[in-house]
């Protein structure tokens, strides 16, 4: 077994996991809600068409459920197609099995259906069961056209997977088609690597 410490490099890996593909899929919503139909030029400030208020959002495929997500407070603003939540928790399922195979949360989304852009603050905190990775950051942005997952440049990224991986650093940026991922600067971390199974691979 060889531990690799990592410290002040540019960081490249050829696995990059499924991250926030999830949080745009709201259907089968059941809340309670108001709606909002006044003048908005009346109004001194932009006011929600809907806003929701502990809702929880299910998706579903051939009736088998998909995704689950729960919001205490969730605005759409219709005409610009934009989706604000507060305080969102979700779970996503396999089809097959059911069973749960991502979980995460954050403190604020911010969903530009247009752009096809997804800003997630305020703590964002995703775990892939199966694999065991998890990532934290303070921020990520997904431009789905662009496949480019990322964080402002000052925020740290933390990435771990059990005890063998625990990286963090900033300037993170991942391709979301080619599933890679790098950090620009201050990395630190450490990797764990199995000799023995390394050895296999290459034979």
């Amino acid at each position: 077994m060889k531990i690799c410490s990592i410290r002040n490099k540019n960081i490249r890996t050829g696995r990059l996991f499924s991250i926030a593909f999830f949080l745009f899929l709201f259907l089968g919503v059941s809340s309670s809600c108001s709606f909002n139909y006044k003048d908005s030029e009346k109004q001194q400030e932009k006011q929600p068409d809907i806003l929701f208020s502990y809702v929880t959002l299910r998706r579903y495929t051939n009736d088998r459920r998909e995704l689950e997500a729960k919001a205490e407070e969730l605005e759409m603003y219709d005409s610009e197609k934009l989706w604000i939540g507060n305080a969102i928790a979700f779970t996503q399922y396999d089809l097959d099995s059911q069973k749960e195979t991502v979980k995460g949360k954050t403190g604020l989304m911010l969903i530009n259906e247009p752009a096809e852009e997804y800003y997630l603050g305020n703590g964002v905190f995703f775990h892939l069961i199966e694999e065991d990775y998890a990532v934290r950051s303070s921020a990520l942005v997904w431009k789905k056209k662009e496949a480019l997952l990322a964080a402002p440049l000052a925020e740290t990224v933390e990435i771990t997977q059990g005890k063998d991986i625990s990286i963090k650093g900033k300037s993170f940026a991942a391709n979301t088609q080619t599933k890679t991922f790098m950090f620009k600067t201050g990395t630190t971390g450490t990797i764990v690597i199995d000799e023995k199974e390394d050895s296999e691979k290459n034979n």
